[in-house]
This record gives C-alpha cells, structure tokens and sequence, in this order.
C-alpha cells in the first residue's frame, strides 16, 4: 500500500501538476495520510520526486524551504539515483525528462542526390586544361613565328593551325557552359523535390505524433485513477477540509489576545512593553492607550494576539470576564485582530455590530483601527457600549489582493461592588463580510509594517 501511494504520488505530480503549489499539496497529502504509514526510504523518495515536480516550474522560495527543512543525511543517496530518460504527456504537452547526469543528443541523416561540389571540382580541372592547352598555343605561335622568317609558308600554316585550335577551344568552353547550366537546373529541380519530400513527411509525423498523444494521455488518466482509488483516506480528508475555513474565506477566523496588567505589587514583565504589542503595561491600563498606538510590525501583534479563534457570521463571544478589583491600577484587556482581504477595486464598507467596554476615568479605553488609523479615538463606555456599528472602510488596490489589518480592543468597566467585567462580543450577523471581503489567516508568516 505504500509503495502504491508513493507511485500514485509521482504519478500524479507529473500529470496533473499546474504549479509549484500543486506539487507542495500533493507531497503533503502523501507524507500526512494517517492510513499510509511511510519509512524513511520512502519519504525520502517521495521528497526526490517532490523536487522533480518543483523542477517544472518557475522557482519558488517557499516550496524550496520545504525541500531543505525536510532533507536528512539518511536521504543523500536517493538524490544520487539516476534514472532513465522518460517522454510523457502532462497539460497536454510533451515533455522529455532526464537526469542530470545524462547527456541529451539529437543526431539528422542528411541525403543529396546530386554533389555541387564534386561539379565544381570537374569545372575546376577543365579550367586547368584550357589553361594549359592556351600555353602550348602560345608556344607553338612563338615556334611559328621563330620560323616565319625562313618561310612564309609555314607561318601560313602555323596561322591556320592557330585559328582552328581557337575555333575549337571556343566549342569546348561553349559546350561546357552548356553542361553547367544543365547541371545547376538539375541540383534546383533535386532540391526542390526534395524540400517537397520533407513537408509531407513532417506533416504525417505531426498527425501521428497527435494521435499518439491521445492515447498515451488517456492511457495515463487511466493508470492514475486507478493507482488512486486505494486512497480512500486522504480523499476523504481532502472533502472534509471543503466544509472549513481552509476552503471557505467567508467562515469568521481571527487572532484573540487578553492579558492583566498588573498584580498589586509590580507591573507585569517589568513593565516593559515587547510583549503587550510595543506598549507598557502601565500605559495600558492608566494611560489609556489604544490599538492604532501599537508598534508597527507585524512580529509585535504576533507576540500578542497568540489565540487563534473562528465563529459564525452569526456573531462571536470573544471575551465575558469580570474580577474582583483590588485597585484602580490592574485592568483587563481583550482584544480581537482580523486580517481581511479586499477582492475587488474598490473600498468597501464594513460596519460589524460590537460591544465593548471600557472606563477612561482610569485611564483604560476602547478602541478600534484600520491598518493603523484610529477609528473611535479614546471611548469611554464606563460600563458597556453595546451595539454600536461603527463604519470601518476596506482599502482595495489596482491588483484586487489587497490585506487590511482591522483591532478591536476592549478595557475593563466602572467598578461595582468591586467587581469589573471585561466585555468583547461581535452580535448578529456581525460577522457576515459584504462582496468582495474574506477572512485570511496569515499573522503566522506575515512580515513589516501593518500601518498603511
């Protein structure tokens, strides 16, 4: 059975991989299914073929750490296999695959029936015989003329010798001439017939090539489903993830911090202000300070708001606390953070129904911000602010992706008896984004500044 998931695996990163995302998805769903358990020779084997998948696409840091997290000493030699060159069919292209250790050669058999060059040779030596044959005549018309002084008749003859011999230098140039033209008609005609030759055997080539791609694709399809059907398990797994908030950017997902401020002896850790979102305890909870006054990176809101929380689009109960009060120094804070993508090109307007309290009597308020501007300024609900629905606008941008981070922050109420509650709570529907709005959970690898 694993060994069968480990080829499924490879199978399926090589057919129906559209992006590196898609090769991390599938290594994942191999490496977690509970119902196959692996060996370490075969997570290492299906780390190779994670690689090989990751090849086929533009390079990707992330993926690539994932390779580099997950690779032992125990796996070196599996990345030293060399396999075989392979041709295949994936998003109906063909591809050739071989490992880098081998060599790819392409070698062409080149005919011609008729040799250009073997013609200019024979040109080259006719050439020479004229030449030569030129040079006696002038030898002979040099002899001729030593001898024209002792007989005109002989110089007679020796002209008439010289006039013939020209006469039929001139029919030999002529006819070779003749031969030349005759042979550049006949190496045009072979080439042509040729070229002719070539497009209609590139032609079936492709049209074969076409049908055999039909049938290797289907014949791969087929193989797939069918080394597939034993995973019954991560097939499950992968439905029930459908109905989550992994699936679905409309389900309610967001980060939820709550922290006292101080004990009645000494502000909480030294009252330094690293791990309360850049800001002292003190200045909390007697200096009345507010969300948008936190330190601008994202490493500080990650620092506090370490609960990760989901609820309905009904509404969501973040924090219902009351404490006996020893002091007006010690308060509780709540607060509830949101990182909400605009999909669209525009801002869009979002007015959550909310309760809060807060008392700025001493010094303790309740506020909200959008990407680092203030929203309510210092509210002072002395008790309780129920149900106010305060406009908060979502920025977009020209690429339609764009994150807006959004705090809601709760202090503690005027006293009663001694006692004081703490009250964060998103009431109905609150929680239901307008168009073009989802939820998105990504304070656990975001980086820089949140205000912009």
């Amino acid at each position: 059975m694993v060994a069968t998931a480990i080829l499924a695996f490879e199978a399926s990163v090589n057919a129906e991989a559209t992006s590196a995302s898609d090769c991390q998805t599938d290594y994942y769903g191999v490496m977690t299914n509970i119902d196959v358990p692996l060996t370490t020779a075969q997570k290492c084997e299906a780390l190779v073929v994670f690689s090989k998948c990751l090849g086929q696409f533009p390079a990707d840091d992330a993926k690539e750490q994932v390779l580099f997290e997950k690779n032992s000493e125990v796996c070196a030699p599996y990345w030293d296999n060399v396999e075989a060159p392979s041709v295949r069919t994936a998003r109906d292209n063909m591809q050739l695959s071989v490992d880098n250790a081998k060599e790819i050669e392409f070698f062409r058999h080149r005919r011609q029936s008729i040799s250009v060059f073997k013609m200019d040779e024979k040109i080259t030596g006719l050439l020479d015989t004229v030449d030569i044959l030129k040079q006696q005549l002038v030898d002979q018309k040099q002899e001729s003329e030593d001898r024209a002084a002792a007989t005109a008749k002989d110089l007679q003859d020796l002209e008439k010798k010289l006039s013939d011999a020209e006469e039929a230098l001139e029919d030999s140039v002529d006819d070779l001439s003749d031969k030349v033209d005759q042979a550049k008609s006949d190496t045009t005609a072979a080439l042509n017939q040729a070229k002719s030759d070539t497009d209609v055997a590139l032609d079936q080539a492709k049209k074969d090539a076409a049908a055999t791609n039909v049938v290797l694709k289907k014949s791969l399809t087929d193989a797939v489903d069918e080394k597939l059907k034993p995973i019954a398990g991560a097939e499950k797994a992968i439905a029930a993830l459908k109905t989550t908030r992994y699936n679905n950017p409309k389900i309610p997902v967001f980060r939820v911090a709550e922290w006292h401020t101080y004990n009645q002896r000494f502000w909480h850790d030294g009252n330094t202000g690293n791990a309360f979102g850049g800001i002292r305890p003190s200045d909390w909870t007697d200096g009345s300070r507010r969300a948008d006054q936190m330190s601008n990176d994202f490493k500080y809101l990650a620092r506090l708001f370490t609960k990760t929380a989901t609820a309905s689009t009904f509404g969501g109960t973040v924090c219902a606390e009351m404490f006996g009060m020893t002091s007006s120094t010690n308060g509780l804070m709540c607060g509830a953070l949101f990182r909400i993508k605009n999909t669209g090109k525009s801002t869009v307007r979002w007015s959550p129904k909310h309760t809060m309290t807060s008392f700025t009597g001493w010094g303790e308020s309740a506020s909200i911000t959008v990407n680092g501007n203030n929203q309510i300024g210092n509210r002072n609900c002395q008790n309780e602010c129920r149900d106010r629905k305060d406009a908060l606008n979502i920025p977009a941008n020209s690429a339609g992706n764009r994150i807006s981070t959004v705090i809601f922050l709760a202090s503690s109420s005027y006293p009663s008896s001694y006692w004081r509650s703490t009250l964060l709570i998103f009431g109905d529907d609150a929680l239901t984004l307008p168009d073009n709005l989802e939820y998105v959970d990504d304070l656990d690898t975001v980086k820089g500044a949140w205000k912009k």
